[in-house]
């Protein structure tokens, strides 16, 4: 059997996915500068021209612009509902060989009918009223018809007040309700300020709204991320994801261990066997030791079982976890005949006061009757003894071995006839 071995590779921790500094982070700011370089030209020929007629011939540069800066706003949406902390560069691959017409056409018409009550009513109340409808209802416009595609549920709404509804009131929530009032004020008045304004007023202004623009795409999208268990996202990167990911290394790696293990206890080597056990269990703190314990109770080699056991259950009861000490117990009684022992007397008492309780009494019994043997010297001997004699005595009525550990009772402790639980246990047997 060939087995290929479990390799450490460093997991990459999950991070915040940042915001306000999202534009200004590696390839994003040369991206950033280009789209403000080109829309800063478009702005301030079209206002210095604007009485010449000429700008009607920059219309194709505009409508080209415009669909970039959307096509590669939805990318940033859709990576950052992912996860991703980069996003792809600006190219012509992105725009060209990626290019979904449908998709596009999509986007541009619904933004177009998101701006157009304010191009179409002049009144400042009604247009006020339109853009705090537009800036409640725009996150989740962005995320039907970027990541699920629906025209018809972006204009639904019935699912855009659920979208609201689930998105809730929290950090992110804030954050893009200050960058959507600060764009939304920016783009209200600078284009009626636009026509005459000076070059580097336009410039400067291009700067902070292209800035806005995908700070709001980029929000937009840690949202959605923010919220992929609701919206059932499925995504690349998030603390689940990293989390998966660890424990499919702690898996493979147990994985190889239980392979080792198996393979020296064929060969007969326990004691190697269970030095590289034990050496794991304190080096992952105990924590897969319930796993390890299950695979090798599935083996023909029961003495690694027996060993590794004993500890188990010790540490099972010192978590007050007796139920699954005593199953453990019982499995490992049946494999041994009978036979498995274990190594302190406190846990002996424990599972037996746990086995009393749930009806088990003879095998309560006969470990209580080798505990002096066992346990020569242990501070609970005495307890023991009465608790054995007890359960002969009122329970299975074994009214000899109940005598027999009364007198082992007084043998070993000469005083004991004077204490109530003995002439309590021995008046019953009189009688």
């Amino acid at each position: 059997m060939i087995r290929s071995r479990h390799r450490d590779e460093e997991i990459a921790p999950f991070e915040d996915l940042e915001i306000l500094l999202f534009p200004l982070s590696g390839a994003t700011s040369l991206i950033y500068l280009l789209l403000t370089a080109l829309f800063s030209f478009l702005i301030v020929i079209t206002g210095t021209l604007h009485e010449s007629g000429l700008p009607i011939f920059l219309f194709p540069i505009w409508v080209v612009s415009l669909c970039g800066i959307v096509k590669y706003g939805f990318v940033i949406l859709e990576y950052s509902a992912r996860g991703r902390r980069r996003v792809p560069n600006f190219s012509g691959e992105m725009l060209l060989v990626n290019f979904d017409a449908a998709s596009l056409l999509k986007e541009m018409l619904l933004l177009f009918i998101l701006i157009s009550p304010v191009l179409i009513f002049k009144d400042i109340v009604v247009q006020v009223a339109s853009i705090i409808v537009v800036l409640l209802i725009l996150p989740g416009v962005f995320y039907y018809i970027g990541v699920e595609n629906s025209f018809y549920n972006a204009v639904n709404p019935v699912k855009l007040f659920h979208f609201i509804k689930l998105t809730g009131l929290n950090t992110v929530t804030v954050k893009l309700a200050v960058i959507e009032i600060a764009l939304s004020t920016l783009l209200f008045v600078g284009v009626q300020n636009m026509l005459g304004a000076p070059a580097l007023n336009l410039f400067l202004g291009t700067c902070i709204i292209i800035y806005l623009i995908l700070l709001l795409f980029r929000c937009i999208g840690v949202l959605l991320h923010s919220r992929r268990e609701e919206l059932g996202l499925p995504v690349e990167y998030s603390p689940e994801q990293e989390e998966l990911e660890r424990q499919s290394q702690v898996d493979s790696k147990r994985s190889d261990v239980v392979f080792d293990l198996h393979r020296l206890s064929q060969r007969g080597n326990t004691k190697p066997a269970w030095e590289m056990l034990e050496a794991e269990l304190i080096k992952d703190n105990y924590e897969s030791e319930a796993e390890y314990f299950h695979a090798i109770s599935e083996w023909d080699h029961p003495m690694l079982l027996f060993k590794m056991a004993q500890g188990y259950i010790d540490r099972l009861l010192k978590r007050n976890n007796t139920n699954t000490a005593w199953q453990v117990f019982e499995h490992c009684h049946s494999r041994s005949d009978g036979k498995f022992q274990l190594k302190s007397g406190k846990s002996v008492m424990d599972l037996c006061q746990h086995a009393y309780s749930r009806d088990h009494k003879k095998l309560a019994v006969e470990q209580l009757g080798h505990f002096e043997i066992d346990f020569p010297k242990h501070p609970r001997l005495k307890d023991a003894l009465y608790l054995a004699a007890q359960i002969c005595c009122a329970d299975l009525d074994d009214f000899e071995q109940a005598r027999s550990h009364l007198g082992t009772i007084e043998k070993r402790f000469p005083n004991a006839p004077q204490e109530e639980r003995y002439k309590t246990l021995n008046d019953l047997l009189v009688t």
